[in-house]
């Protein structure tokens, strides 16, 4: 859900966001755990089209997560994080600086690079965690409704003191503009 205001060549959007994950329950000889975590976001994104081929953004959001589970099966109950955002694109081409500072935040989906612990090494777990990252993108459309992006993505932990990277490739389809034309 987002409430959006938009003036000229400026696009003031507040964007609300939720997730619900639950494993588990189904059966009663299961003897896994059942898992229920929520997280929830809320947040200000900024867009201006400088130019025809050129536009600056900044997104910036209060994220909170909690788990519900009769169990906690991982070390943190409740967490919450601020993640900032400014970029700048041209064409096919953008470049983003980033800025996570999470406390206690664990998340049951998406990137493990956010959560307060280590997903395969439960010891391994730290109670903030604050990271600065630039991240390059390239997307090429392969057709009105699929694309490609290529990323490169350096960053910086502060509390390993050391740069770090990771590369990846996203394929986005638009399913509103894929399955219309069906």
């Amino acid at each position: 859900m987002e409430t959006t205001f938009k003036k000229k060549s400026v696009k003031l959007t507040f964007p609300l966001q939720g997730l619900l994950a639950h494993r588990g329950g189904q059966l009663n000889n299961n003897p896994n755990p059942i898992y229920s975590r929520v997280n929830a976001a809320s947040g200000l994104k900024l867009n201006w089209q400088i130019s025809s081929d050129m536009t600056l953004k900044t997104e910036n959001y209060y994220v909170y997560s909690v788990d519900f589970s009769p169990t906690i099966s991982q070390p943190y109950k409740n967490g919450h994080a601020h993640w900032h955002t400014l970029s700048l694109k041209r064409k096919n081409l953008e470049l983003m600086l980033n800025y996570w500072n999470g406390i206690e935040f664990q998340s049951p989906v998406g990137s493990l690079i956010y959560n307060n612990y280590n997903i395969y090494n439960f010891n391994e777990i730290r109670q903030r965690r604050t990271m600065i990252m630039s991240r390059l993108l390239y997307t090429q459309k392969l057709n009105s409704g699929t694309f490609i992006d290529l990323r490169f993505e350096p960053f910086y932990d502060f509390e390993y003191r050391q740069i770090q990277y990771s590369y990846s490739v996203y394929l986005k389809i638009l399913f509103n503009k894929v399955i219309g034309r069906i």
